[in-house]
């Protein structure tokens, strides 16, 4: 018994220090301060902790749960379990170094009726966010459901300066298969859930609407891009606007870029290409642009054309602290 009595003490000594360890490397990484300095620290804090939370609320609840709350001046209502709902109820926004990018970009340009265009606008939350930067914004989206939820939004913050438009953008003005799972004109999943949907060629609507000029444009669709570039040639041509743009490094053999020479081809001349490095972070808004080489990696891509490089800022100008972030929790 003599024995066992310093093994238990010495083991609550290990578990204490062992405790005070763990508390030192939690206030570590969530320091602010740090993020900067190590992508490893920063990876590490935004995996951990939205997973902790996420964790938290299905403990409690057991269920999705709605919820209201700010996002930048503007309500959000949504539901967890959704990527974007629980990146805004989490993050405080959903790829918020995006956000805070574009509305820069536009800040540089110093332009006081901006034109933003929305290429796979989801429920909304780039549109809404610039809605505050840009003087029209115009919105793609071709499935319904999101559509809905997105007017539901813009009806709810009383936004004027958006059009929704219930269409996806492409090469020609058709009707293709969307892949419902995938959320995709290309059928990646090959699942049995699909819709017949609307694609017209962004020139197209320039035109009918009597757009002026295109300032900014986003184009997150899922594998589509090439067929969206085509559809806006005249479009870029004429107003050469900077583009953010996701894409995969494995393109779609039918309807993707086949390698870097063939997505410079369908550009205007004369555009240049930067990605967001490592360092840019999904809760402070701070984002860093680099060279890039197509189809090496996954991403947001910045394309610019070279004589507007000087409104293309390298490197956030402003960060959310860790408390700004998740002020929706509060």
């Amino acid at each position: 018994m003599q024995n066992l009595l310093p093994q238990k003490g010495s083991e609550r000594i290990r578990a204490a220090l062992l405790f005070l360890i763990l508390a030192g490397i939690g206030w570590y990484v969530t320091s602010t301060e740090r993020f900067e300095k190590s992508c490893f620290l920063g990876a590490l804090r935004q995996c951990y902790f939205p997973y902790y939370r996420n964790v938290y609320i299905y403990n409690q609840t057991f269920r999705p749960a709605a919820f209201t709350t700010d996002f930048y001046g503007l309500k959000w209502q949504g539901q967890t379990g959704n990527l974007i709902d629980d990146s805004i109820l989490f993050y405080g926004a959903y790829e918020k170094f995006v956000l805070f990018f574009m509305r820069d970009v536009l800040a540089e340009q110093k332009l006081p009726d901006a034109v933003f265009f929305d290429v796979g606008s989801a429920m909304g939350q780039h549109s809404l966010f610039m809605s505050r930067y840009a003087s029209q914004v115009h919105a793609f989206e071709p499935l319904s459901e999101l559509v809905e939820r997105f007017q539901l939004l813009a009806e709810l913050n009383e936004i004027k300066n958006i059009t929704i438009h219930p269409v996806g953008l492409g090469r020609e003005q058709s009707k293709k298969v969307f892949d419902l799972e995938a959320t995709s004109f290309l059928n990646r999943s090959n699942s049995i859930k699909t819709a017949q949907l609307s694609i017209v060629p962004g020139d197209v609507i320039v035109q009918e609407r009597g757009i002026r000029r295109v300032d900014l444009i986003k184009i997150d669709v899922e594998g589509f891009e090439k067929q969206v570039i085509l559809g806006l040639k005249q479009t870029l041509q004429r107003d050469r606007p900077v583009i953010v743009m996701e894409v995969f490094a494995n393109q779609d053999p039918e309807f993707g870029f086949k390698d870097e020479k063939d997505f410079f081809l369908q550009l205007p001349e004369n555009y240049d290409l930067l990605e967001f490095s490592r360092k840019s972070d999904g809760y402070t808004g701070y984002y860093e642009l680099i060279p890039a080489e197509f189809g090496k990696s996954d991403g947001n891509l910045v394309i610019f054309p070279k004589e507007k490089a000087h409104f293309v800022p390298l490197r956030g100008k402003t960060i959310e602290s860790r408390d700004q972030a998740f002020i929706a929790q509060k």
